[in-house]
């Protein structure tokens, strides 16, 4: 799906609920929603989670990582540091009330 078919999608669902929307409006509210998870994960404590309709904004702490790899022939070291991530994924219970069941 295209970032054009998501605008449309927007619009018809804003529709759905009374608001008439155009695409440019429609992409605007993209960029709100975007900051707004920013702005909580800004906000909140490494481990701490925020609820936000469907999603889980989370912050989170990774670990340095740090190994070889062979490209071609030869090997290469590489290390990346600890950071602070602002991590967002979709609630259990919508996963459960949208998942669909195949045989």
């Amino acid at each position: 799906m295209n970032k054009n078919m998501v605008l449309k999608t927007l619009q018809e669902v804003a529709k759905e609920h009374g608001f008439e929307i155009t695409l440019m409006e429609a992409d605007e509210l993209i960029k709100v929603f975007t900051e707004t998870y920013v702005a909580i994960g800004e906000e909140i404590e490494v481990g701490d989670k925020a609820n936000v309709g469907a999603v889980v904004v989370e912050k989170k702490q990774t670990k340095p990582r740090k190994g070889t790899s062979t490209l071609g022939d030869k090997e290469v070291d590489w290390e990346v540091p600890a950071k602070i991530i602002i991590d967002l994924k979709a609630k259990t219970s919508f996963k459960k009330e949208h998942e669909i069941e195949i045989s």
